[in-house]
């Protein structure tokens, strides 16, 4: 059994189980008017799917049919010219993804109904099970891995993903396979993790919006050492000038045809074709071939830039004036909101934090990057976020800071 949950893994992630490093191609066989990160177009399920029975898109075959056939048929076909793992897995690993494929494609998967198991209930126990073999890593209400959305979120989205984890285990991480026990014991360990908590949206909106930001400050990882591939502009005082999202697209989001590029030059167009788009398609933009941010973001990080850029992205013109670059109105009656909601950081005069140019400067050099950083928080810092208010509280504040607090120290 242990070899079927070890193909289990390998079948999600055998880079990740292995350790290894993807091959830099794309693979062979991946269809070239599919996008997506080079890594990934090399794993099983990328192609065969979470319940194994492919893709919507007949490019990509389920391997269902091969369930119980000749374990030496199936490592024939994964070292075929087509799947080419022959010369990348060893023989042991391609034994134990044979395994898994010809005794491992349980019916548990594919009995889920689009977002539940068929017949499922909530366990008696209420959730024994999770609360506790599974609760010591991922937390009584699953949020605390923060590589990972909140995995009640991942659950209800797609419990063909976390069944298969449930049965086999995380690709190169120590989470216990559950495939030895009965298997009532998978179904209601899923129907209590599908009734976890979710974050709320605006949460995700607003970190999504530091990560647009800074995503090497608010994740304090380094960014890669190399320009980024797709950058076109000026050559930067730094590779990492080109490997943030508002390098490329602007504070105001309207890239280089938005006014905000008049002040901060930028190379690429307006996301507003993404507005409303699924998480799903703006992630997977996100990992091609042309943004390449599958190797740096985890998964939530992925998932709340797409949500920012879904949901969290919209015109500033209403706020500030595209041709003066300045803030409509004088924010009268807002003192009072700085004095209560920003001056215990920046000071009545907005000159306290050192580490940052006078207020009033900031505000009137950039509005838009100040809009963006009011609504979402600093990334890296622990400035509180404003999105949960009305806009249009924000930009008076922001109003009254441009007409009132001074430039200079």
């Amino acid at each position: 059994m242990s070899s079927i949950t070890r193909g289990g893994r390998l079948y999600d992630n055998w880079i990740k189980e292995l350790h290894e490093t993807a091959p830099a191609m794309t693979h062979p066989a991946w269809p070239d008017d599919v996008a997506t990160d080079a890594a990934r177009t090399w794993l099983c399920v990328e192609c065969h799917g979470w319940s194994y029975t492919g893709r919507a898109d007949p490019q990509f075959p389920g391997i269902s049919g091969s369930a119980g056939a000749d374990p030496q048929r199936v490592i024939a076909i994964l070292k075929n010219p087509t799947h080419g793992f022959g010369d990348i897995l060893r023989q042991r690993e391609l034994e134990d993804l044979a395994a898994f494929v010809v005794h491992g494609q349980s019916h548990l998967v594919a009995d889920i109904d689009a977002t539940r198991l068929a017949g499922a209930t909530t366990p008696p126990s209420e959730g024994a099970v999770y609360q506790t073999v599974c609760a010591r890593c991922h937390g009584g209400d699953g949020k605390q891995v923060e590589s990972i959305p909140p995995l009640g979120d991942v659950a209800r989205e797609n419990p063909w993903l976390v069944m298969h984890s449930i049965l086999n285990g995380h690709a190169g991480g120590v989470m216990p396979s559950l495939r030895a026990l009965d298997e009532a014991v998978a179904v209601d360990t899923l129907a209590a993790v599908q009734a976890l908590p979710s974050r709320e949206p605006i949460a995700a909106i607003a970190r999504g919006g530091r990560l647009y930001g800074d995503w090497i400050r608010e994740t304090g990882r380094f960014a890669p050492r190399e320009i980024h591939p797709a950058w076109t502009g000026a050559k930067p005082a730094s590779p990492s000038d080109t490997w943030r999202c508002r390098d490329c697209h602007g504070w105001d989001y309207q890239g280089k045809t938005g006014p905000a590029a008049a002040q901060s030059p930028v190379p690429a167009g307006p996301l507003a074709a993404a507005e409303g788009a699924p998480v799903e398609r703006i992630v997977s933009v996100l990992t091609d071939q042309t943004h390449r941010y599958g190797g740096v973001l985890t998964e939530r990080d992925l998932a709340d830039v797409a949500i920012f850029v879904s949901q969290g992205q919209f015109r500033m013109d209403w706020a500030i004036d595209p041709a003066a670059g300045s803030f409509h109105g004088a924010g009268a009656g807002y003192g009072d909101h700085f004095e209560t909601l920003c001056a215990s950081c920046h000071g009545s005069t907005g000159t306290a934090v050192r580490t940052m140019s006078p207020l009033g400067r900031v505000v009137r050099e950039n509005p838009w990057r100040a809009l963006h950083s009011v609504l979402n928080g600093h990334a890296g810092e622990s400035m509180p976020p404003m999105r949960v208010f009305p806009p249009d509280m924000a930009a008076a504040i922001l109003a009254y800071i441009e007409k009132t607090l001074p430039s200079e120290r």
